[in-house]
């Protein structure tokens, strides 16, 4: 919890230069996850994770060029990173929410939780792959009041079924995002 009531969850790509300036911060006033995990904030449970893009099956592999994939920002930013990485912290975050989650709860994730999320421009396009998960089937029967997620650029705001799914992306320190509402 910020001092003035605000949850900040930073982004994955450059995740470890970001831990260096945090450092030189009070870091007791950040939530970070990169892993899943839940904490309580004045009464409500947040479940707290990264989620990622789904495994790219041989299904989505055809449709997307290999070196395409590894010239995807979060390959060249994150060190070390793999799609087996990423596939078990998806495995560990889905298992997780899966147990844990309960109606009313709020999820924070830096990827999009469904398609609904994905931005018109990119549907259709090979990044539509890179944005998120498809976890309908969690948000439709676990009922969290609320999923907030980045990684899109792009504001959302909408509701599947009674779970409102909000993105509003500040966007980079050189560019405010356009739609940004500082005050959601």
């Amino acid at each position: 919890m910020v001092g003035t009531g605000e949850v900040r969850v930073i982004r994955n790509g450059g995740y470890t230069k970001l831990l260096e300036r945090f450092e030189r911060l009070n870091t007791s006033d950040f939530i970070t996850a990169s892993h899943y995990k839940y904490v309580e904030l004045l009464g409500k449970k947040f479940h707290l994770g990264t989620l990622w893009f789904p495994k790219l099956e041989d299904t989505y592999k055809k449709f997307i060029d290999p070196g395409y994939i590894q010239k995807w920002p979060d390959f060249e930013w994150i060190p070390g990173i793999s799609e087996d990485m990423i596939d078990a912290m998806n495995k560990d975050f889905y298992e997780n929410i899966y147990r844990n989650l309960k109606k009313g709860d709020v999820v924070v994730t830096h990827h999009l939780p469904c398609y609904d999320s994905v931005p018109l421009k990119y549907r259709g396009t090979d990044n539509r792959f890179f944005l998120g998960g498809s976890y309908d089937h969690i948000i439709l029967n676990r009922q969290p009041s609320l999923w907030i997620h980045g990684h899109s650029h792009e504001p959302c705001n909408y509701l599947l079924d009674e779970s409102r799914v909000v993105c509003n992306p500040c966007g980079y320190p050189w560019a405010v995002a356009p739609g940004w509402k500082p005050l959601i």
